[in-house]
């Protein structure tokens, strides 16, 4: 199958350098692709993340994750179309059943706002062996994951 990236995931592979992608889920909510070993989550435009829509995103990204076939993954998600998110669907995704499986999300943001919104969640939230950080620059937000998913790789050789 002939697959086009997204504009975003297009931007990500061209940064990375790479012609290694494709296209692994997606719903009305959300597309999901893969850009090299990372898992790029795109919001599609609406504006609120309540608790049935963050139960729609996380079965999709849930397919994505079984298609990567890694033991850990490593997401990159695009929120620039989204303005906000209620409670509950942020303590939905906080859930560990939410979590398992994920080494590391970098939240992708244009707005100074939800950088900084983004940025007190993740302090505040109930993560347990998630990597997790806000960034305005995509290439600053690869090159963190880059560095993350590299300290993954050593520990897993070293035991």
């Amino acid at each position: 199958m002939d697959y086009h990236l997204s504009k975003i995931g297009s931007e990500l592979a061209q940064i990375l350098d790479t012609e290694d992608y494709g296209w692994l889920s997606e719903n009305e909510f959300v597309l999901f692709e893969r850009v090299k070993d990372y898992i790029i989550c795109i919001y599609k435009d609406f504006p609120i993340v309540n608790l049935p829509t963050a139960k729609r995103i996380a079965a999709a990204r849930k397919e994505a994750m079984a298609k990567m076939g890694q033991e850990k993954v490593f997401i990159f998600v695009d929120m620039t179309t989204v303005k906000k998110s209620t409670p509950e669907a942020r303590d939905f995704y906080d859930l560990p059943e939410e979590t398992a499986g994920i080494h590391s999300v970098a939240l992708y943001t244009e707005s100074l706002l939800a950088f900084v919104v983004g940025s007190f969640y993740f302090k505040m939230s109930k993560f347990k062996g998630l990597s997790q950080q806000v960034f305005m620059n995509k290439k600053k937000a690869l090159d963190w994951l880059e560095k993350s998913k590299l300290k993954q790789d050593a520990l897993r050789i070293a035991s």
